[in-house]
């Protein structure tokens, strides 16, 4: 009889833990962030060990890779924190590439046109901080900010468009952008949009 208590009390708290468990990755999102990151991480590794330049978000579980050797950009996104659904798209169907901060287009390159603003082509040259002083007014007339991200437009009549959240403050609505995470998503979202805009100019 002591045993079968025993037993049951190992039982019910094997499953109080992993009730608890559960509910502090779904109510604790840095716990879900860290949890993403493992999971996108191993899938990038085992899946597709050919991919060197990826960016991933790990709040929303999603991101952008790409695949240089079948000249493809991939977009991926975690679903219930459980299945990792990979969407392809050739890079000769990149019509467009902006930055968008706030809803407001920051930058713009597309197919047949010139880059709008100075920014791009000074990452593409090295030099990062012409980026941030070269672009358009409505963004440095803001000084806090609550989203960032590309959004790219392709030749595709059902879903032309693919949105890469870049940043977006976790535990607030908005923050300077004098903030440090803010800076470095910053710098690596323009150092993508510089990536765009070689596909678009090059396929």
């Amino acid at each position: 009889m002591i045993i079968l208590w025993i037993i049951i009390a190992i039982a019910l708290i094997s499953i109080i833990y992993a009730l608890i468990s559960s509910g502090n990755e779904s109510g604790n999102p840095f716990i879900k962030r860290n949890n993403n990151k493992d999971r996108l991480h191993q899938f990038l590794q085992e899946e597709y060990p050919q991919i060197t330049k990826f960016f991933l978000h790990y709040d929303s579980g999603k991101g952008i890779a790409l695949d240089s050797e079948s000249k493809e950009l991939c977009f991926l996104s975690l679903k219930d924190n459980k299945e990792i659904n990979i969407k392809k798209r050739p890079f000769s169907s990149l019509l467009e590439s902006e930055i968008i901060e706030d809803g407001v287009t920051v930058t713009k390159t597309s197919r047949g046109s010139q880059l709008a603003g100075s920014a791009v082509g000074g990452v593409l040259a090295g030099g990062a901080g012409a980026i941030i002083g070269g672009l358009s007014g409505q963004r440095q007339g803001t000084e806090e900010v609550s989203s960032v991200g590309l959004k790219l437009l392709f030749n595709d009549m059902d879903n032309p468009v693919e949105i890469v959240r870049f940043f977006a403050p976790l535990a607030q609505k908005s923050v300077s952008k004098s903030d440090q995470d803010y800076k470095n998503a910053f710098e690596e979202i323009t150092n993508w949009h510089g990536t765009m805009k070689v596909i678009i100019e090059n396929n």
